[in-house]
């Protein structure tokens, strides 16, 4: 320390700024301290260095302590820029960043202005942290303008000091040594900001406050407080946690107004990072969002470097979770863990070995299949069959279509192993470097693996590829889309990993889709133990292990998306997603999904946009308005306003279904019994998991225009697990007109209507049936959710909702004026058996409108 220079002990709240970021920003980052020199020599640029995520930063500041200047030269990490960071060509000469740090410098910035510095600096950050002496009166004021006498009672400043007492009488002259008038210098205090004006100047940047913290009086100035705040880019708030410390201000954060925004932060590819700071702290999910962002940062074969050494314990569980991020163990000369980024680059002109495996069992639609297969136009191909029917059907078929010359293997099981095990014997049994399914009643287009690996060749961060599909039923036409096979992108891009496996679960969809879907390589997928789809210590998700297999690839890299649609997926009645003990396994196997890709950082509290590039391109990029994105703000929305958020349709069906029991009307005409025999037989083997049978037999019955309403009920519900909402509508409507009473037909196809947004048909619907059960906690639970969702009703609809709750009030009112009625004569005749004094009587008068009033009685 030279013992010339001030020293003054850092503030904790600024250090308090910086350990929140390591806490929560869970990626790498790079910061810039904007003017931190004077009297802490750089304190605070060397604390942010030890902190989770950083690797790096840069000073700039006018001019630099003999005591920085000697304790930079021991910092590799830290860069210093000599001058006035409100210079343009200053700015321009800074490396990569995404933190700024702003401590004790807005109030001084004149030309440029405080605001004009926060949005030259806000274009390239994502963090803002600020701390500065904050204004509490009612609006932003430039201080010198208030004049001498209220100037100096509104700063720190002696009037009587050299550099003061001739302030006001020289405002206008040059500056010696800064070269600008005397009213621009940056030595005096210049602004009093109020809150308001910072957090609105920041948010219409696109930025808002997720901490705050007032520390005080600054002095004895009476409108003058220490404030502290951390600003994140809205863009990207869920990379910032809460936490107990935090003290959030109640802002809402403004829309995006533009697509394909660049995504915050983004540093060149880097051959080696160094990283000091301890994980052993940190829960799994930290650990990995880090470490895959850390990932993003290296180039092929790029090391990281873990110092100072870890434990042996530690060290192994930061391997494990290196590997889950994409990371290898790199060969080490020292003590250091050293973790490297994974060199998978397809050399050009050369085409990989695809293994294109089929798990075969059912024959039904396997023709078609084993036709798209040999279709394939990509040259290099081996086609793995692994037959788990237990018979030799499958083999004839495909002895009857081979083609000569073509790879293919056949592996047939002995005995049934069932699906999941299938499988993974085909990723056993793949010899090729990435697998392609297909699935028995799938189909691929002929250029699909072409395709596909295509989409790895620029791109060596690529772990899966996937592409647009369409809908089939079982004659092989064309199905309407839904909102798991909607377009994400009309154009090719790449995706990142960890966000699109955590939107799977956020918007409880799988739009990256059924094996048949995509590609991978065997390597990324094959040392997953137990098995492929074994997830956050689950080896039992059952159903939807395909999307557990997708965040496991997803974890260790990005994902191609291809616009193109290049598979058929299947929709008939044969398929296992439609059987009943299949379908009683998805609730349990989705809440294993959903806490895994909790704990493991993929699924966030508020699911942000996911951030996509051009293939072959190294910049992210946030489209806002692309279907996905869309979707994932409304669901944030949702959760923002659980009112608002609650998806009925498929709960009131459920609740109708389980707890309204309606007795029908003994004066309506019953159905003909040979179809109600017929229907029970239905329902029977759909009970018992029959469900072809049991789907066949209702849709007869409906041809025959069956006067049983539950089998349109049965089969608007089977559409509804198709996705096939348009169909359900139609066959819930059909139930209604059959039913003889208004029933849970009438509750369910309301459901329905409110879930396709159509609010005053829904009305309509239930109102007959809400006369009829006025206390019907499923049918006012539905009035209630439509009225949180419509912003406007017509004045018909709410004449019919307020003629239904009348209706109500009405019929209380009557049976409490019959209830009093009856206590008064009971009331009466036990009088009359006592003497008079003990009766004590009290009478009840009952109005016209049914209330009731006690009177005391006079009669002794």
């Amino acid at each position: 320390m030279q013992n010339n220079e001030i020293v003054n002990p850092p503030h904790p709240g600024k250090l308090e700024l910086i350990e929140e970021v390591g806490r929560t920003l869970r990626r790498p980052w790079r910061f810039v301290d904007l003017g931190g020199l004077w009297a802490v020599h750089g304190a605070y640029a060397f604390h942010a260095l030890t902190q989770t995520g950083c690797i790096g930063g840069t000073m700039v500041d006018t001019h630099p302590t003999q005591t920085f200047l000697d304790a930079l030269k021991d910092e590799p990490r830290l860069e210093f820029i000599q001058g006035n960071f409100g210079d343009t060509e200053v700015f321009k000469r800074l490396p990569d960043f995404d933190v700024v740090f702003l401590f004790d410098t807005l109030l001084h910035q004149v030309r440029p202005d405080w605001d004009e510095i926060l949005r030259m600096y806000a274009a390239k950050a994502s963090q803002i942290l600020i701390f500065n002496q904050q204004y509490t009166g009612e609006k932003t004021v430039r201080l010198l303008e208030l004049g001498e006498e209220a100037y100096f009672r509104n700063v720190p400043h002696d009037p009587k000091h050299p550099t003061y007492s001739q302030l006001f009488r020289r405002l206008d002259e040059p500056h010696p040594v800064h070269g600008r008038p005397w009213r621009d210098v940056h030595h005096i205090w210049q602004w009093g900001i109020t809150d308001t004006d910072l957090i609105n100047t920041l948010e219409a940047l696109g930025f808002h406050p997720v901490f705050s913290r007032n520390w005080g009086q600054v002095h004895q100035l009476e409108h003058f407080e220490n404030h502290a705040f951390l600003f994140s880019r809205t863009r990207e708030s869920s990379d910032v946690a809460s936490h107990e410390k935090t003290e959030p201000i109640a802002t809402e954060s403004p829309p995006l107004t533009h697509a394909h925004a660049p995504a915050p932060f983004q540093l060149p590819p880097v051959s080696e990072i160094r990283f000091t700071a301890d994980l052993s702290g940190q829960s799994a999910a930290e650990t990995l969002s880090l470490l895959r962002n850390f990932r993003r940062v290296l180039g092929p074969g790029a090391q990281l470097i873990l110092t100072p050494p870890v434990e042996m314990a530690e060290h192994r569980s930061l391997l494990e979770h290196a590997r889950y991020a994409g990371l290898d163990s790199a060969p080490q000369a020292s003590e250091n863990l050293v973790l490297q980024a994974r060199d998978r680059l397809i050399p050009p002109g050369t085409n990989p070995l695809v293994t294109l495996a089929i798990p075969a069992f059912k024959p039904a639609f396997f023709a078609e299949c084993l036709d798209s297969a040999f279709a394939q136009t990509y040259p290099n191909l081996h086609i793995l069959v692994c037959d788990d029917s237990g018979a030799d059907h499958l083999r004839q078929i495909a002895a009857e279509r081979t083609p000569p010359g073509v790879n293919l293997e056949w592996i047939s099981n002995p005995e049934n192993i069932g699906g999941r095990a299938n499988f993974a014997q085909c990723i056993e049994r793949a010899k090729g470097t990435f697998i392609k399914f297909l699935c028995d009643d799938d189909k691929l287009a002929p250029n699909c693996i072409e395709r596909m690996v295509d989409a790895f060749r620029p791109d060596p961060s690529v772990t899966l590829a996937f592409s647009r599909r369409a809908r089939i039923d079982s004659a092989g036409n064309p199905l309407p889309e839904d909102h798991h096979t909607e377009m994400l992108s009309d154009t090719d891009c790449i995706f990142q990993g960890d966000a699109l496996a955590g939107a799977v679960i956020a918007l409880q969809a799988n739009f990256i889709g059924e094996p048949t879907t995509v590609m991978f390589r065997k390597a990324d997928l094959q040392w997953i133990q137990p098995h492929y789809a074994s997830f956050n210590g689950h080896d039992d998700i059952r159903v939807v292990g395909d999307i557990a297999a997708w965040h496991n690839l997803l974890s260790q890299g990005e994902a191609a998306y291809i616009a193109e649609a290049l598979s058929s997926f299947r929709i008939h009645p044969g398929q296992n997603q439609a059987q009943a003990k299949i379908r009683e396994l998805i609730g349990t196997s989705w809440s294993k999904l959903e806490q895994g890709s909790r704990a493991l950082g993929f699924l966030q509290v508020v699911h942000g946009p996911i951030p996509h590039r051009a293939p072959g391109t190294a910049t992210w990029l946030i489209d806002a308005n692309s279907p996905l994105n869309r979707r994932l703000a409304a669901a944030a929305d949702h959760d923002r306003n659980p009112d608002s958020a609650q998806s009925v349709a498929r709960t009131i069906i459920r609740l109708a279904d389980s707890a309204i029991e309606l007795a029908a009307d003994p004066e309506a005409e019953s159905p003909a019994t040979s179809d109600r025999t017929g229907y029970e037989q239905a329902a029977a083997k759909m009970a018992a998991g029959h469900t072809d049978a049991a789907i066949a037999e209702l849709i007869a019955l409906a041809e025959a225009d069956s006067d049983v309403w539950e089998v349109y009920a049965d089969l608007a519900e089977f559409a509804l697990r198709q996705n096939d909402r348009e169909a359900a509508l139609a066959l819930q409507h059909t139930a209604v007109a059959k039913s003889p009473t208004p029933g849970k037909a009438s509750l369910g196809l309301a459901a329905l209507q409110t879930d396709a947004g159509q609010y005053e048909q829904a009305l309509a619907t239930i109102s007959p049936y809400l006369r009829a059960h006025p206390k019907d906690g499923a049918a006012l639970a539905l009035v209630r959710h439509i009225l949180g969702l419509s912003a406007e009703l017509s004045p018909v609809a709410w004449a019919r909702l307020s003629t239904d709750m009348q209706y109500e009030l009405t019929k209380m009112s009557a049976q409490f004026k019959d209830a009093l009625e009856a206590l008064t004569a009971i009331r009466e005749r036990a009088s009359a058996l006592l003497p008079d004094q003990e009766s004590n009587r009290t009478e009840v008068a009952i109005s016209a409108s049914g209330s009731a009033t006690a009177q005391p009685d006079d009669r002794r």
